[in-house]
Protein backbone atom coordinates (compact mmCIF):
# COMPACT_ATOMS: atom_id res chain seq x y z
CA UNK A 1 0.00 0.00 0.00
CA UNK A 2 2.95 2.28 -0.57
CA UNK A 3 2.11 5.81 -1.63
CA UNK A 4 -1.41 5.89 -0.21
CA UNK A 5 -2.39 7.99 2.75
CA UNK A 6 -4.19 6.49 5.71
CA UNK A 7 -7.53 7.98 4.58
CA UNK A 8 -7.08 6.34 1.17
CA UNK A 9 -6.33 2.98 2.79
CA UNK A 10 -9.37 3.23 5.09
CA UNK A 11 -11.55 4.21 2.13
CA UNK A 12 -10.37 1.17 0.15
CA UNK A 13 -10.94 -1.18 3.11
CA UNK A 14 -14.53 0.03 3.58
CA UNK A 15 -15.24 -0.24 -0.16
CA UNK A 16 -13.70 -3.73 -0.30
CA UNK A 17 -15.87 -4.85 2.62
CA UNK A 18 -18.98 -3.41 0.96
CA UNK A 19 -18.21 -5.11 -2.35
CA UNK A 20 -17.53 -8.44 -0.63
CA UNK A 21 -20.82 -8.34 1.29
CA UNK A 22 -22.82 -7.48 -1.86
CA UNK A 23 -21.01 -10.07 -4.00
CA UNK A 24 -21.65 -12.84 -1.46
CA UNK A 25 -25.34 -11.93 -1.18
CA UNK A 26 -25.20 -10.85 2.47
CA UNK A 27 -25.83 -7.21 1.54
CA UNK A 28 -27.98 -5.79 -1.23
CA UNK A 29 -26.86 -2.17 -1.58
CA UNK A 30 -23.72 -0.17 -1.05
CA UNK A 31 -22.70 3.46 -1.22
CA UNK A 32 -18.97 3.54 -1.83
CA UNK A 33 -16.99 5.65 0.57
CA UNK A 34 -15.63 8.95 -0.62
CA UNK A 35 -12.86 11.22 0.62
CA UNK A 36 -13.58 14.91 1.26
CA UNK A 37 -11.10 17.56 2.35
CA UNK A 38 -12.30 20.75 3.99
CA UNK A 39 -9.89 23.07 5.73
CA UNK A 40 -7.51 21.07 7.86
CA UNK A 41 -9.68 17.94 7.93
CA UNK A 42 -9.99 14.97 5.60
CA UNK A 43 -13.14 12.89 5.96
CA UNK A 44 -13.77 9.36 4.75
CA UNK A 45 -17.53 9.00 4.60
CA UNK A 46 -20.42 8.06 2.33
CA UNK A 47 -21.86 10.47 -0.21
CA UNK A 48 -25.16 11.00 1.64
CA UNK A 49 -23.61 11.56 5.08
CA UNK A 50 -25.50 14.84 5.52
CA UNK A 51 -28.63 12.79 6.31
CA UNK A 52 -27.09 11.18 9.38
CA UNK A 53 -28.11 14.18 11.51
CA UNK A 54 -31.71 12.98 11.32
CA UNK A 55 -30.77 10.06 13.56
CA UNK A 56 -30.03 12.52 16.37
CA UNK A 57 -33.50 14.05 16.37
CA UNK A 58 -36.16 13.03 18.86
CA UNK A 59 -38.11 10.73 16.53
CA UNK A 60 -39.39 7.18 16.87
CA UNK A 61 -36.82 4.61 15.81
CA UNK A 62 -38.99 3.35 12.95
CA UNK A 63 -39.04 6.83 11.37
CA UNK A 64 -35.29 7.31 11.78
CA UNK A 65 -34.47 3.93 10.25
CA UNK A 66 -36.93 4.49 7.39
CA UNK A 67 -35.47 7.93 6.67
CA UNK A 68 -31.94 6.51 6.57
CA UNK A 69 -33.09 3.91 4.02
CA UNK A 70 -34.99 6.45 1.88
CA UNK A 71 -32.04 8.87 1.93
CA UNK A 72 -29.57 6.01 1.35
CA UNK A 73 -27.64 7.31 4.37
CA UNK A 74 -25.39 4.28 4.79
CA UNK A 75 -22.35 2.52 3.40
CA UNK A 76 -24.02 -0.90 3.34
CA UNK A 77 -27.62 -2.13 3.47
CA UNK A 78 -27.84 -5.78 4.50
CA UNK A 79 -30.49 -8.15 3.11
CA UNK A 80 -32.54 -7.77 6.34
CA UNK A 81 -32.57 -3.93 6.01
CA UNK A 82 -29.85 -3.48 8.65
CA UNK A 83 -27.61 -0.50 7.85
CA UNK A 84 -23.88 -0.03 8.39
CA UNK A 85 -22.22 3.39 8.49
CA UNK A 86 -18.49 4.15 8.65
CA UNK A 87 -17.19 7.71 9.01
CA UNK A 88 -13.63 8.85 9.78
CA UNK A 89 -12.09 12.28 10.23
CA UNK A 90 -8.34 12.85 9.95
CA UNK A 91 -6.28 15.92 10.85
CA UNK A 92 -4.28 17.74 8.18
CA UNK A 93 -1.30 15.45 8.69
CA UNK A 94 -3.57 12.45 7.96
CA UNK A 95 -1.69 10.26 10.40
CA UNK A 96 -4.43 9.03 12.73
CA UNK A 97 -8.18 9.44 12.87
CA UNK A 98 -9.30 12.19 15.24
CA UNK A 99 -12.95 11.10 15.02
CA UNK A 100 -14.65 7.84 14.13
CA UNK A 101 -18.26 6.79 13.80
CA UNK A 102 -19.20 3.17 13.16
CA UNK A 103 -22.94 2.66 13.39
CA UNK A 104 -25.35 -0.23 12.99
CA UNK A 105 -29.06 0.29 12.58
CA UNK A 106 -31.10 -2.87 12.46
CA UNK A 107 -34.78 -3.62 12.08
CA UNK A 108 -35.89 -7.23 12.33
CA UNK A 109 -39.39 -8.57 12.87
CA UNK A 110 -40.65 -5.45 14.60
CA UNK A 111 -37.73 -5.36 17.04
CA UNK A 112 -35.24 -2.56 16.63
CA UNK A 113 -31.59 -2.30 17.55
CA UNK A 114 -29.42 0.79 17.30
CA UNK A 115 -25.74 0.83 18.18
CA UNK A 116 -23.31 3.65 17.65
CA UNK A 117 -19.65 3.69 18.60
CA UNK A 118 -19.17 7.48 18.32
Amino acid sequence: MTGRTRPQRILQEINSLASYLVNTGIARLQDYSIQRTAGKFTDVTFSTAKSVGAALKDQPYEQIHGLLIIDKAFNIEMIDNALLQFMYRFDERQMTPIALRSAFSGWTGGVSALADSS
